[in-house]
């Protein structure tokens, strides 16, 4: 079997890891309609109409490295270091609730072990975190703290 991209499956279980936090969830769901509020997309809003708080998977900001495990030209053995953003968008005056709901993804993604279609093996690491400004909303600045997530993933052990 040939190397595969890897950007699709952990993304997939990115969410689906996010959207199954309780404590992430509960914080959410009131600000959008019972929904989880955890997105690969944002649904369509002006910033105005927006629903805050949210968390956004990937934004253009994914990267992939894949690699050579070695092995038999038969064997599974490809690999891939992968580079997934998520972002925890508040308009929370200050920086609290941002701070404290990246708190519970991080806790939950980072040295977990973590189910990713396609690859036996996945280790999974926070690389960095970045608070940046959003932009003005009926007066007041959202707040995005960006977290990039290392995904290191095999095919081995499939």
């Amino acid at each position: 079997m040939g190397s595969t991209l890897a950007l699709g499956p952990i993304e997939a279980a990115l969410l689906e890891r996010l959207r199954g936090l309780v404590a992430l969830t509960a914080r959410l769901a009131d600000a959008h309609d019972g929904q989880a509020g955890v997105y690969d997309e944002v649904p369509q809003a002006t910033p105005r109409e927006r629903r805050y708080p949210y968390v956004r998977v990937g934004d253009g900001g994914q990267s992939e490295t894949p690699f050579d495990a070695f092995g038999p030209p038969t064997a599974l053995k490809w690999g891939s270091i992968c580079r997934v953003p998520v972002r925890m968008v508040s308009r929370f005056r200050g920086n609290a609730e941002a701070y404290e709901l990246m708190d519970v993804i991080k806790t939950n993604l980072d040295g977990q072990p973590l189910a990713v279609a396609g690859y036996g093996s996945v280790i999974v690491q926070c690389a960095s975190t970045q608070m940046i400004p959003g932009e003005l909303v009926g007066g007041v600045v959202t707040r995005e703290l960006v977290s990039d997530f290392e995904f290191t993933v095999s095919q081995r052990g499939l």
